[in-house]
């Protein structure tokens, strides 16, 4: 199964820039709830380690 947006480029080995837009948007919908966990994560960790630190 070929897909068309993960083309490989023959003289190294990253994929080729993906350049379709409609595609990257889907994308970035698909995961955001992921990202918006990470972020939060983030911003939990960030705020525990300032006071365990501070202390």
């Amino acid at each position: 199964m070929q897909n068309s947006y993960f083309v490989w480029d023959e003289h190294s080995d990253q994929p080729h820039i993906i350049t379709d837009k409609k595609f990257k948007e889907e994308q970035k919908k698909k995961f955001q709830s992921e990202y918006l966990k990470m972020f939060f994560l983030f911003i939990v960790l960030e705020f525990y380690l300032t006071l365990t630190l501070v202390a």
